[in-house]
């Protein structure tokens, strides 16, 4: 396992295992991690790596990844999924907004406040979010699911983004789709 690494060059406790494949991994710049271009790897970032408060501070970026495994076990300010094929995300709890835009053939599993699905095809999500869905654009064969996951940081996680896991506040069963075409499965 390697150190994920700040653009200066200093260490910090996030991990990442290769399975094969090129790609750039992941990097901490300021408030904003970013994970780019992963091709069949697994990719681990811990809580330690992102500072002192990252469920106010730290937004996480998820672009162009392809058949990799992504577990973000910290709680985020916000998340964007921008063009991922193939690939599992696990997140922490994330205190805003979970993005998720031009993917495909992807599961995410994450507990969140709002969560919003544009332009997508063949989605799995296994969330806890306390807002309804949001479905923009055109989406194919997005299916919404409980939230089924659990790490030892979790409880924290959620206490320090805010967002409540009570079955009450759990809005996964209904969406609002402002799309023309949207396929909800």
């Amino acid at each position: 396992l390697s150190p994920v690494r700040s653009p200066s060059g200093g260490g910090s406790s996030g991990y990442y295992a290769s399975a094969g494949g090129s790609g750039e991994g992941a990097t901490i710049s300021g408030t904003r991690l970013h994970i780019s271009g992963l091709h069949k790897r697994t990719q681990l970032i811990e809580r330690s790596a992102l500072g002192p408060h990252p469920a106010q501070q730290c937004e996480c970026v998820i672009v162009d990844c392809h058949n990799s495994f992504i577990y973000l076990l910290a709680p985020v300010r916000s998340v964007l999924v921008l063009a991922c094929t193939g690939c599992t995300l696990v997140l922490g709890a994330v205190a805003r907004c979970l993005s998720v835009e031009h993917s495909e053939r992807t599961r995410v599993h994450a507990v969140c406040a709002a969560v919003r699905v544009c332009n997508s095809i063949e989605l799995n999500l296994y969330v806890c979010v306390n807002r309804r869905p949001v479905l923009t654009g055109e989406n194919h064969r997005i299916a919404l699911a409980p939230y089924n996951t659990y790490f030892s940081s979790l409880g924290a996680d959620l206490d320090a983004a805010g967002v409540r896991p009570e079955l009450r506040f759990n809005q996964w069963a209904s969406p609002v789709s402002f799309s023309q075409v949207s396929t909800i499965v």
